[in-house]
């Protein structure tokens, strides 16, 4: 039996309300999976762009690059997932 059916057939054994907090957690997980594939796409977006337009005027400024960055690690900080 794989583990995704013995986990299966763990969660058939459960009350109603732990069903749920299953899902839930199943949910959560989803969903800092999903984040954790759209930052490594714009990441991968930004470096092309920065290898592109390096010396140009679409540069972004260190000032306004640098809270970006901040931004982003406060984000990714608070999000309780």
């Amino acid at each position: 039996m794989s583990t995704q059916q013995e986990l299966i057939e763990k969660i058939k054994t459960l009350p109603p309300e732990q069903v749920s907090e299953v899902s839930s957690f199943v949910e959560r997980l989803a969903r800092r999976e999903r984040v954790r594939r759209m930052s490594q796409e714009l990441y991968e977006q930004v470096s092309v762009f920065a290898e592109n337009h390096n010396g140009t005027e679409l540069v972004l400024d260190s000032a306004l690059e640098a809270a970006g960055i901040e931004s982003l690690l406060k984000a990714t900080k608070d999000d309780k997932w």
